[in-house]
């Protein structure tokens, strides 16, 4: 069992450390070091210039005695971040590796919205929202709770259901180990042993013992932190990595300490003949039994939605690995004024007509965000996808055979599957209304061509950012466009959904330039590798999950072999009597039988109720099954091993 502590140990220091680690990368790309307050700048009426702004930034940073950092935004992805600090007069980080200082005339040039970090504690945030107000700046005040932020860490990297099963791991160890040495603490409250000193014996042993795996800890996780190349203190990680290991220490200690309960109110002399509180210990076991077997299913079924969203990417790969050189612009998460907005969309519009006219950039926009059935065909939300003629040479199978040789000068074509014959008319005008919607303010008549598919099809979404993502669209309209079609407004729409794919890095960073929209981007990234990005992140949570599966697991097995134990050792007496006189092992134990497994179609049910999931009977089945085999085996192994003990 010692070696069994030792393994359950390591594997939770390195849980505990990693969770640190990820903690510290997390605080540090979304803050800065000493900062825990956002400014978040997002409307900006024009009333007053940028200096006039910044300016009165640099004002109240010296009134409140605080520091103000702006940070800068690029559209080339770089590991280094560009910030301009207000009030000097206070110490500045832009010397510490990771962050570079810009100039004033640099800062003049870009936006005024944006993230502002706040280092200092001393400032009264209505006072500096109002003082912006009245330059015209619309602002918000964030302040990041550290705590809500570490917790929201475990959350999405799924690490809550690892350390909920070491726990009940860590429970059943030390409840197990407090019942087989039961006597022997009683042994000792004879000869006057008080429960603290039975607690707090061989601390010197523990100490050692705790204080080499702290040590080898934060070795081991300094060694991790100098090679992910962190930007914070070294010094700083090392103590968190102590405080959090020391809290890990804590809990145990709780733990181990929570399971001399058993020996509150302990009747000695009974302790001494072998008798021991059974009732509660086996009820403790089955407590943990409950919960992990709704957890373990929860698992599976999360892991088995994993697993098949990571098949989609794999079957679907043909369509996307030749998208090597091949660009999505993501916009900035700024308000803008109605004047601003069109303004803006202008410019992505002639930025859409010269890349596609000269850089072959594709239109495949889909309505996957609203979810729409098969057989709604709105435009606006309905199983319709929009295309331009770059996406038919690249996508080529159906819409190559139909849409190759046609003319989109002055047309829109709309390419029908089967399904609408029966209200192609109803199709056709609805669409006619959207295009004049859509045509806003332009003074032109394009021509509606309808063509019927006589074959069911599907297309391939390359959508990255709905639910929907990596999915075939079964039977849609596919609507072939140019781009002098349809007004700024969808094309600019199109470019925020992600459904503009730009050929070729530089170029498209010059032409944000050129139309002077680099302030309004926030990255311009790469198609594959958003697929890629997302391939890897489901991998690894596909193996958080299975690492907690594994643990739920063997949680399970011990959960059961604990259980049978103890019933067996209860009832040990009545047992043997009853198989020395002929009863087989099902007779003789159908009351634990019954009640162990009746209690687990139970968890079942309300598992089936609650998760909503068909997979859900077929794993209880199992472990059904599994508990059975368990309690069979090793029922049949205490009564051959009690057997031989009556004989001798």
């Amino acid at each position: 069992m010692k070696f069994f502590k030792l393994i359950l140990d390591v594997i939770t220091l390195c849980l505990v450390s990693t969770l640190i680690l990820i903690f510290t990368w997390r605080e540090t790309d979304e803050l800065l070091p000493g900062s825990s307050t956002i400014i978040h700048i997002s409307t900006w009426d024009h009333t007053f210039n940028k200096k006039d702004i910044f300016n009165e930034i640099e004002k109240i940073s010296k009134q409140e005695n605080i520091s103000i950092y702006k940070s800068i935004t690029t559209p080339e992805p770089s590991k280094m971040r560009y910030l301009y600090l207000f009030n000097e007069n206070i110490a500045s980080i832009q010397k510490m590796k990771g962050y570079q200082s810009i100039n004033y005339e640099t800062l003049l040039s870009k936006d005024v919205r944006g993230d502002y970090y706040i280092v200092g504690n001393t400032f009264n945030p209505n006072n500096l929202k109002q003082q912006l107000h009245e330059k015209g700046v619309e602002a918000e005040i964030y302040h990041i709770n550290k705590p809500k932020l570490f917790i929201s860490i475990i959350n999405d990297k799924d690490l809550l259901f690892p350390i909920i099963s070491l726990l009940f791991i860590y429970i059943l160890y030390f409840f197990h180990n407090t019942i087989n040495t039961f006597k022997a603490h009683s042994i000792k409250q004879i000869h006057g042993y008080r429960l603290p000193k039975i607690i707090l014996e061989n601390t010197s042993k523990a100490l050692i013992y705790y204080c080499s795996l702290l040590f080898i800890t934060i070795l081991i996780s300094l060694l991790f932190f100098k090679q992910f190349d962190i930007f914070y203190s070294s010094i700083a990680f090392l103590i968190r990595t102590f405080i959090g290991v020391l809290i890990c220490f804590g809990i145990i200690f709780l733990i181990y300490t929570s399971s001399f309960i058993l020996v509150i109110n302990n009747n000695i002399p009974q302790a001494i003949k072998g008798k021991k509180p059974y009732t509660l210990i086996r009820t403790v076991t089955i407590i943990c039994k409950i919960f992990i077997l709704f957890i373990l299913s929860y698992l599976l079924i999360k892991n088995f939605n994993t697993y098949d969203s990571i098949k989609r990417i794999k079957e679907t790969e043909a369509f996307w690995s030749n998208l090597n050189d091949y660009y999505i612009i993501e916009l900035a998460p700024f308000k803008y004024t109605e004047l601003e907005e069109r303004d803006i969309a202008k410019k992505f519009h002639a930025l859409v007509k010269e890349t596609e006219e000269k850089h072959e950039s594709i239109l495949i926009r889909n309505n996957n965000l609203y979810q729409p059935s098969l057989k709604n065909y709105s435009p606006d939300n309905g199983n319709v996808i929009f295309v331009n003629k770059h996406f038919l040479s690249l996508y080529k199978g159906v819409l190559q055979k139909y849409l190759a040789h046609v003319n989109t000068k002055n047309n829109i074509t709309l390419l029908l599957p089967p399904s609408t014959r029966t209200n192609t008319n109803d199709i056709k005008n609805d669409f006619k209304d959207w295009i004049k919607f859509q045509q806003d303010v332009l003074n032109q008549q394009d021509n509606l061509k309808i063509i019927q598919v006589k074959h069911n099809f599907e297309i391939y979404t390359f959508d990255t950012k709905s639910h929907l993502k990596n999915s075939f669209s079964k039977n849609p309209i596919v609507v072939l466009l140019d781009t002098n079609n349809l007004g700024d407004s969808f094309y600019f729409s199109s470019i925020t959904q992600g459904s503009y794919l730009f050929k070729n890095y530089q170029v498209t960073v010059d032409y944000l330039k050129k139309y002077e929209l680099s302030d309004v981007v926030s990255g311009v990234t790469n198609y594959k590798e958003i697929i890629l990005n997302n391939y890897k992140e489901l991998n690894t949570k596909f193996v958080v999950v299975s690492i907690s599966i594994i643990l739920s697991i063997s949680t399970l097995v011990l959960t059961i072999i604990f259980d049978t134990q103890q019933y067996f050792k209860n009832n040990l007496k009545l047992l043997m009597i009853r198989k020395i006189y002929g009863f087989n092992l099902i007779k003789n134990n159908i009351n634990f039988l019954l009640c162990s497994n009746c209690l687990v179609i139970v968890i079942g049910l309300f598992s089936w109720w609650t998760l909503k999931h068909d997979l859900v009977i077929t794993l209880f089945t199992i472990f059904l099954f599994i508990q059975i085999t368990i309690q069979i085996i090793y029922i049949t192994r205490l009564e051959k091993t009690n057997i031989i003990k009556l004989k001798e």
